[in-house]
Order: C-alpha cells, then structure tokens, then sequence
C-alpha cells in the first residue's frame, strides 16, 4: 500500500512538473505573473525549471534597473536573439519608464544558424519580426521606442544598424544559445564598453552547454580585457544565466 501511495504521488509530482513548466513557457502567462508572487511562493516555484529561470532572471533585471536608477547616464537596451520578444518584454517590465528608452532587438528570425552542443540548426524558427513586434508592443510603454533588426548577427552592416539607432547602450542580452552566434555579437557591442561609464551584458543560456555561452564569452573577453584593458566584474548568476558589469572607476 506504502509503494502504492509512493507511486501515485510521484505520477503527481511529474503531472504538475510538466504543468508548471508549460505555464512557464507561455509568453503571456510569464508576463502576467511576474510580480503576483509573493517571495515565500516563489522560493516553493523554484524546483521547477522554467519558473525559476524566469523568476530569477526577471528579479535580476530589477536588480539591474534599480542601479541603472542611480546613474548619471542610463542608456538603452540591445538584444541579441528576441525570438518572440518575450526577453525584451521582460527586460521593459523591470526597467519601468522612468527613463525613455530605446529597445533594439536583433534576430534572424528562422532559428539558429548550426547545430551545436545539443542545440540543433532552425531551432527557434517559430517566430517573426511580425510576431515579435506585436508581442512586445502589448506591453511597452509608450515612453519606450523599439526597433526590430531582421538579419545574423555576423552581417557585416549590422554594427552600423545599431549606431544609428543608439550611441549610448546601458544593457545587453545575448539570448543566442551558441557560442559562435555570441563570437559574432560581442565584438559589435565593443565600441559602447570602450565609452561608457557603466554597462551591463546579460548571457542567457550560460548554465545549458559550458562548451557554447561560457567558452565563447571567456575566448572573447581575454583577447578583449588583454587589448583594451577593461575589466568585466560578475554581477549575478542564476542556474541558466550569468551577468558582467563594466564600470569605470
């Protein structure tokens, strides 16, 4: 009878596993229920993959906004890989409109360009820059502006795009899964370490595969850090992602 008991609960456990994970994975229901979680429920979502990569990664996009309030220069937000919108929508959310700010959202919008690390090539595809931008116009505040930038991110132009909407870049998510789509975004971001004061660089999926996000960031970075001098700090970490600060001292 004990097994019995045993077996059911954990037919249980595994039925609402999956349902939690579901609920966590749907733009809309992420987004309504960002904050109607008081932390002791939260704590107890946790044990769910999907709740806690999104709980914890929207708490630390708050953590982000409230030093950006304190500072002098608050610049705009790029993003590397919007998929659906659902990072920038986030990312909107927590940095509230206090400050006008431009949202740059940079995709190819037909899934990743190779397989790699258990990634496979076109994951991702379910999207467009259509479906994106109504997402995330949903929920943005009229204060903001957002551009959509459809193209990879080793286009030769694509440094040029991002100028000419922005010289001034406080945040940047890399959401690209692969460590050779985050070789070819970091450089472009380089100008704006050179010049600001302060600046936050966001790596989604840093905890899924250490051979792609990790190992791309730190080839990067000690070539980098080795040319210029300049020092990125850890921030922050949760079980998928990982941010750096630059702040000039």
């Amino acid at each position: 009878m004990l097994q019995w008991s045993r077996l059911v609960n954990r037919v249980f456990e595994n039925l609402q596993e999956i349902k939690v994970n579901s609920d966590w994975s749907q733009f809309e229901k992420i987004i309504a229920n960002l904050d109607t979680y008081e932390p002791e429920m939260q704590s107890q979502l946790f044990k769910y993959r999907e709740a806690e990569h999104q709980l914890n990664r929207y708490a630390n996009f708050k953590s982000i906004a409230n030093d950006l309030r304190e500072s002098s220069d608050p610049g705009d937000v790029i993003e590397f890989g919007s998929w659906q919108g659902l990072g920038i929508t986030m990312l909107a959310k927590a940095l509230g409109t206090d400050v006008p700010r431009k949202f740059i959202g940079i995709d190819s919008f037909e899934g990743l360009p190779d397989s790699s690390g258990g990634w496979q090539k076109g994951q991702f595809s379910d999207t467009t820059v259509e479906l994106c931008k109504s997402n995330v116009l949903r929920h943005l505040s009229s204060v903001h502006q957002l551009e959509l930038i459809k193209c990879w991110f080793d286009d030769p132009n694509l440094q040029k795009q991002i100028q000419l909407f922005s010289q001034n870049v406080s945040v940047v998510h890399f959401d690209c899964d692969l460590g050779s789509s985050l070789l070819a975004a970091l450089p472009i971001i380089e100008p704006y370490l050179v010049v600001n004061k302060q600046m936050f660089l966001i790596f989604d999926d840093w905890g899924c595969h250490a051979d792609e996000i990790p190992d791309a960031f730190h080839l990067w970075y000690n070539k980098f850090n080795r040319t210029t001098g300049i020092k990125l700090s850890k921030y922050s970490s949760t079980k998928l992602t990982r941010t750096y600060v630059h702040e000039r001292r």
